[in-house]
């Protein structure tokens, strides 16, 4: 690709965070895609793999409710991915002669990743690129394990043990833990031979897709054989944490959600898509167990787990068909100034819980509530927690019932 065109592209978000040899490597993976006034770059509901940004010429994006925007080229819309989310949100439609930059979204996201973890890790990037290329090959060979978290495995098996269980209450519990969540839905889609919605992010619908004699024996499969065990202390309080965190923003997004005066929101997908929002942290920490000079050291391995998970997270998502709310969150939850359009969604919901709980915990490398968009967009306070407080507490206990 041309110089001229290599200074182009460092402007593009969020192409600009990448060095020049990442950048110089990525735009060899590049496209040019031109399209005539009329023809169609994309289609409503498509899955292609692609990330478009314009570089000439104007594009009219078309929702599904026949709102429709106009993109120009030379402004700052230009600069962002056009109508990123996958499924694809709008139908894309050249108004005049249009040039667009092509390139697999999969290169872009490795590329952030591994620049991103090798400045963390300083001295020792091929740990995390080593990582990141393991997980990647497992996800598409679809061998990935994500253990369980052991105290959501005993207490399934101890609800299992009495006999008297709802898939309803199973899906309560499994709520409590990421990879129980992402395991039995992708479980409860497949047992549905295409009869449910492929979308549906519905942990208690899922779950009850499987009926009783299938739940106990998935549940035993995975507390049996995929509970998570490591002989790192670093690695295990690190896992701990994580635990104890998603089940935290999973319940105040679904009270966020459920609260929101501006928007309409449903707490169940709400509160799916807060649990889930750092799934991919469980495989990095799985396989940091492999790498002692990371699972030795907690601050390497926060680095790791902080600059790759959101990647990894939206690849695991990805390939198992979760919706585009669920895959943005997992992506997008830690980006404060994310201005996703006037109405809010529910990533929006998930970091303005997780949000919350940094400011609970007394956080200080955090904005403050003025600076993030998605409390107005969701017409929520900054004393929400606190107003909340015994809902929040009455929520948590309501998923161990």
């Amino acid at each position: 690709m041309k110089p001229n065109t290599i200074e182009l592209i460092r402007k593009l978000e969020p192409l600009n965070g990448l060095d020049g040899s990442h950048l110089q490597q990525l735009s060899k993976k590049m496209a040019i895609v031109r399209a005539d006034p009329g023809e169609i770059l994309m289609t409503l509901g498509s899955r292609d793999p692609y990330c478009y940004y314009l570089l000439s010429g104007s594009l009219e994006l078309t929702a599904i409710d026949g709102h429709t925007r106009i993109i120009d080229d030379g402004t700052d819309a230009a600069l962002r991915p056009v109508a990123n989310l996958v499924p694809r949100m709008y139908e894309v439609v050249a108004l005049k002669p249009a040039v667009c930059l092509r390139v697999e979204r999969e290169h872009v996201e490795k590329a952030i990743a591994e620049q991103r973890s090798s400045r963390t890790l300083g001295g020792i990037p091929n740990v995390s690129e080593g990582i990141y290329e393991r997980i990647l090959g497992d996800i598409k060979a679809n061998r990935l394990v994500l253990p369980s978290d052991p105290a959501t495995a005993i207490s399934l098996n101890q609800l299992l043990s009495t006999g008297r269980f709802t898939a309803r209450q199973m899906a309560r519990l499994a709520l409590t833990d990421p990879s129980m969540s992402f395991k039995l839905i992708v479980a409860g889609r497949a047992e549905s031979h295409g009869r449910s919605d492929g979308e549906s992010n519905d942990c208690l619908q899922n779950v009850e897709n499987l009926g009783r004699a299938r739940i106990r024996s998935l549940v035993t499969k995975f507390t049996m054989e995929e509970t998570f065990d490591t002989a790192s202390e670093p690695v295990r309080q690190r896992a701990s944490s994580l635990w104890q965190h998603s089940r935290e923003v999973g319940v105040l997004s679904g009270l966020v959600a459920e609260h929101a005066k501006k928007a309409s929101l449903d707490r169940n997908v709400a509160t799916l898509t807060g649990v889930l929002h750092d799934i991919g942290a469980v495989p990095i920490l799985c396989y940091a167990d492999n790498y002692p000079e990371v699972a030795s050291n907690p601050e390497l391995l926060e680095g790791l787990v902080d600059e790759i998970h959101p990647h990894i997270g939206a690849q695991i998502l990805r390939r198992w068909s979760f919706s585009s709310a669920v895959i943005s969150a997992s992506l997008e939850a830690d980006d404060y100034t994310r201005n996703p359009g006037p109405e809010a969604d529910y990533c929006d919901a998930v970091l303005v819980a997780q949000h919350q709980i940094f400011l609970r915990d007394g956080r200080k490398d955090i904005p403050a509530v003025k600076e993030i968009g998605a409390y107005e967009r969701l017409g929520i306070g900054g004393d929400f927690l606190e107003r909340h407080s015994e809902a929040f507490q009455a929520a948590g206990s309501f998923l161990n019932e």
